[in-house]
């Protein structure tokens, strides 16, 4: 579903985290299964770091093919089919990680780092392969 069909989540989800407010836990579930990149660009956008992280890795996850339904993955790398990701926002999600000092900041960026490194090799590896 194309962000024309989320656009009222993202609206709320602007004025939630405006507010300085948690997002539901249903609202979230039902955003990420409908448009997790929209939602993972809200997060990055209202400095949601940690949420944005967890949800990072779980598309990368989704991607490699851990439970892919969860937020609508159609296409995995194991299947050999054209794998999305938005790379870019995961850029600037590990650039901000990178410039806030702490404990925290620094192994929630490893983390996305170490998922990000493995999610290459495997789409290295099924490249060799084709």
């Amino acid at each position: 579903m194309g962000t024309e069909g989320t656009r009222y989540f993202r609206v709320c989800a602007r004025v939630f985290l405006f507010s300085a407010c948690a997002l539901p836990p249903w609202f979230v579930l039902e955003y990420q299964r409908r448009n997790a990149a929209e939602l993972l660009a809200v997060y990055v956008a209202y400095e949601r770091l940690v949420e944005a992280t967890e949800l990072a890795i779980a598309m990368i996850n989704a991607s490699l093919g851990s439970n892919p339904d969860e937020l609508s993955v159609r296409e995995t790398v194991a299947s050999g089919q054209t794998v999305w990701l938005p790379l870019n926002v995961m850029d600037l999600l590990q650039y901000k990680l990178s410039k806030i000092e702490g404990n925290t900041t620094k192994a929630l960026r490893e983390r996305l780092m170490k998922s990000l490194t493995e999610f290459f090799a495997k789409v290295k590896q099924v490249a060799q392969i084709r």
